[in-house]
């Protein structure tokens, strides 16, 4: 596929097929392998960007696609649905970008539902067929500027799940990660540069919270690009993933091994 934005493999209910998401010239186009052939699904004319995203929705995963095919108030959320990709919401708060850096899954006390990270403004939830802002982020501090939250992630330390967020932002008591209580974004510990990515799983060591991004601190300590969360403390994270090579590109995956979480890092 040329241009590829996006690849992800998702079991459709027949088998596990090989996605892909490609923009050129203005035309976003979503793909999938079908007998060692790339099959176009569909298309978003005056489109800038195509991502996936494979997301847990209770004991099922789905898969949505972000593309842009109408105006710029419209969703331009998809998610797959029997072969079809089916427009998600009705409304879009005026203002905020069509392009989506992230999407979730999560109860927030008042039913679980979808959300969504834009490229700008604070994360959005589907309420029956509205987008919804939820609680308010600051503009970052200078020489940054903006809100832009790059990545949703769900944790649970015991005491039931939490919605996190990672980006460029000013959070209650901190800058650039934040977490869901109540209706405001609270920061569980300042980083002095932005997190690109933040990855929650069950380890050998219980569950933890890994952030990954350009920052040289959190909470206050020097952790060069990553760090990691148990839930009550920051510490540093293992091996070589802490060191002096700042980048905002780092990315994360857990994969289960042997019964537990196996991490592994871009540098």
């Amino acid at each position: 596929l040329l241009n590829c934005t996006h690849m992800t493999f998702f079991d459709d209910g027949v088998a596990p097929t090989l996605y892909g998401a490609t923009w050129s010239f203005g035309t976003a186009r979503i793909w999938r392998l079908v007998s060692g052939a790339w099959q176009m699904m569909t298309a978003g004319d005056t489109a800038f960007f195509a991502r996936l995203f494979v997301v847990t929705e209770g004991p099922t995963k789905s898969l949505y696609a972000n593309f842009n095919v109408g105006a710029a108030t419209e969703p331009s959320l998809y998610k797959l649905d029997n072969g079809f990709w089916v427009q998600v919401g009705a409304t879009w708060p005026a203002g905020t970008s069509a392009e989506i850096r992230d999407v979730s899954w999560f109860d927030d006390g008042t039913g679980a539902t979808t959300w969504c990270a834009p490229t700008n403004g604070v994360p959005l939830k589907l309420v029956g067929s509205a987008w919804v802002p939820v609680g308010v982020l600051n503009p970052a501090p200078l020489p940054l500027s903006g809100v832009a939250v790059s990545d949703l992630e769900v944790a649970d330390f015991g005491t039931g799940p939490e919605l996190w967020i990672g980006g460029v932002f000013s959070a209650v008591g901190g800058d650039h990660i934040a977490r869901l209580v109540g209706s405001q974004w609270i920061a569980p510990g300042a980083t002095d540069s932005p997190v690109a990515q933040l990855l929650f799983d069950s380890f050998e060591s219980g569950p933890e919270m890994f952030a990954v991004g350009s920052f040289t601190t959190i909470a206050g300590a020097p952790h060069v690009g990553a760090a990691r969360f148990n839930g009550t403390t920051w510490a540093a994270a293992p091996l070589a993933a802490e060191n002096s090579l700042l980048t905002a590109d780092r990315r994360l995956v857990a994969r289960p091994e042997g019964g537990a979480g196996a991490l592994y890092m871009t540098v």
